[in-house]
Formats: structure tokens, C-alpha cells, sequence
């Protein structure tokens, strides 16, 4: 369902993603050592956050792309049959069921994206001679980027049982812009941040900080889940009045 009614929107995504990686292996091409998983980590992070510490226009624009993309992708399947169409049919235990199954497939549908922007990234680069593929470090930005996604998607699919489809889209468009231009976590999307510090090649995946971190981005998609569900029956019960 969710293919049936985006696909256009994910070959013009997935057009525009091959376009930048393209733009951005211009100047890796003449760089001594440069590999797959440096070439992937400098599509992922973008701007860093010591560059628009000191240059105050820069905007990163591909990492925005990123976190938009699967919001609009998703939009019809979001939106859709949730209080309407279909969803009438629905006893209130179903309507949960029914919020959980679309949450699975924009998880899933997340994952679908970072492997093939991942072999968007990793085709072009063994035809560039970027042989190295640095899997660690690959898997590693991977998860972080598919955790960024993920709670964009969400942001949006909670907002829309507040509020119009649209507005929402402006509201989680709001919300990642201010992750991407502050320099702290305060934001739901500041940990956008944490992504594109210059020091984030050099963690591990065993740094037990980074780890928690990682759990605690999970704790903010269930968090958002669980609203979902409690916002499903508040709307139900007024729509049996």
C-alpha cells in the first residue's frame, strides 16, 4: 500500500540522493585514503556543527533531505483511513493495532531508505575506487541516521492526530530545522547534532555513552508510540459520543 501510493515520490528521492552523493564525491575523488565509509559519513553528517559554530548561513541541506524525505513519502500512508475510510470499521482495540502496524512500517520503511541510500553511496563509490568499506563505522552512522529518520517520520505521524496533515508537515519541518542549526540537545531533533560533531568518527560502538544515548533515542520513538496510542483513545471516544 504504502509503495502503491509513493513510488514516484521515492524514485524522485531516491534521483535527487544519487545527484548530491554524485555533487559531494567531486571532491573525494582526488583525496589520498578516501574510502566508502568516509564518503558515507560526509553525506550523513553534512554540516558539522563547529562549521555553522563560525559560519552562521551554512544550512545542511542533505542531511535535511534525509530527515524530510520518508515524511513525505509517507504522507498519504499516514495520514490515510486513520479516522476515516477503512478505520471506521474498526472496534477501539483494532484502532491501536491499527497505529502500531503504520509505526511498523514507517520503521521498516526507514530502514528500506538508509540501505539504499547506503548503496547509493557504496555503488558510486567502487566505481571512484573507494575500495575500503569500513563496515563498523558504516553500521555504526547507519543507526544513528535510521534513529533520526525514524523519530522525524513519527514527529509527524503524532502531530497529524493533532492537528492538519499540513500543518503538521510544517510543524516537524520546524522541529528539524531547529535541531539542525542548534548546538545543543534541547530540541527533540537536537540529537542531529551529536551525528555531525567533528568527533563523532572517533566513538566506538562499544563507548557505553554512546550506547545509552542510542537507547535513549529508542526510549523517544516508544514515548511517541505510546502517545499515539493514548491520542487514538481520546479521538475514539469522542467519535462515539
Amino acid at each position: 500500500m504504502l509503495f502503491a501510493r509513493s513510488w514516484k515520490r521515492l524514485l524522485v528521492g531516491g534521483i535527487v540522493l544519487a545527484g548530491l552523493v554524485l555533487k559531494e564525491m567531486q571532491g573525494f575523488h582526488d583525496e589520498q585514503q578516501a574510502s566508502i565509509g568516509d564518503l558515507f559519513a560526509v553525506m550523513v553528517g553534512g554540516v558539522t556543527v563547529e562549521a555553522i559554530r563560525d559560519h552562521a548561513l551554512l544550512f545542511p541541506y542533505t542531511w535535511f533531505f534525509l530527515l524530510v524525505l520518508p515524511v513525505v513519502i509517507s504522507f498519504d500512508f499516514v495520514r490515510a483511513d486513520l479516522f476515516g475510510g477503512a478505520s471506521h470499521i474498526l472496534a477501539k482495540s483494532s484502532r491501536k493495532i491499527y497505529w502500531l502496524s503504520k509505526c511498523v512500517v514507517l520503521v521498516l520503511m526507514n530502514c528500506g531508505i538508509c540501505l539504499g541510500y547506503l548503496g547509493i553511496i557504496a555503488g558510486f563509490g567502487y566505481f571512484m575506487g573507494l575500495d575500503d568499506f569500513s563496515l563498523e563505522r558504516i553500521v555504526f552512522v547507519l543507526a544513528f541516521l535510521w534513529l533520526g529518520m525514524t523519530i522525524s517520520c513519527l514527529i509527524f505521524s503524532l502531530l497529524s492526530l493533532f492537528v492538519r496533515e499540513i500543518t503538521g508537515i510544517m510543524f516537524t519541518m520546524i522541529l528539524v530545522c531547529s535541531g539542525l542549526r542548534s548546538t545543543n540537545l534541547i530540541f527533540p531533533t537536537g540529537h542531529f547534532m551529536w551525528i555531525r560533531h567533528s568527533e563523532f568518527t572517533r566513538f566506538a560502538i562499544s563507548d557505553s555513552i554512546t550506547v545509552i544515548y542510542g537507547i535513549c533515542l529508542l526510549g523517544i520513538i516508544l514515548i511517541m508510540g505510546l502517545i499515539g496510542i493514548d491520542r487514538i483513545d481520546i479521538l475514539t471516544a469522542k467519535s462515539e459520543e
